[in-house]
């Protein structure tokens, strides 16, 4: 269950997760508490206390990962999708990440105020600034 606490989650098609029960575990590493806001409490309550296996297309049906990959290309695969999230704006992915967590816990509005004060942050960097010029610039190449 160490796979849940992940902020996104690409595995290998040969692991499986569920075995704590059997292991005189509680939930694993928070999975009593994550696996149920993933796959619902019934299906949660399922696999934890039977201990049932799960195969990563199973986990995938799910929703406990979002993609499965070959063993022979998992890290060419991760390494695609952590070079097109690292090429985002880092205090744009950071605010997105804490809107996403914080709206897990908040309602709508509550949440669309942090979202609110995010964009303030957000709009008042450098890094904001300079990504509106350079969108601005490309733009006006392509109208030429």
């Amino acid at each position: 269950m160490v796979e849940l606490t992940c902020v996104w989650g690409p595995r290998r098609s040969v692991r499986r997760v569920g075995r704590s029960v059997g292991r005189g575990v509680v939930g694993s590493v928070g999975g009593a508490y994550l696996l149920p806001r993933i796959i619902g409490v019934s299906r949660a309550m399922e696999l934890l206390l039977s201990g049932e296996l799960v195969s990563a297309d199973e986990a995938l049906r799910l929703g406990i990962v979002n993609k499965v990959f070959p063993d022979e290309t998992l890290l060419e695969e991760v390494e695609k999708i952590a070079r097109r999230m690292a090429k985002a704006p880092s205090l744009t992915l950071r605010m997105t990440k804490r809107a996403i967590y914080q709206g897990m816990r908040n309602d709508l509005r509550t949440n669309l105020d942090l979202i609110s004060s995010h964009y303030a942050v957000i709009t008042a960097s450098q890094e904001h600034r300079d990504l509106v010029h350079k969108f601005i610039a490309e733009r006006g190449k392509k109208a030429q």
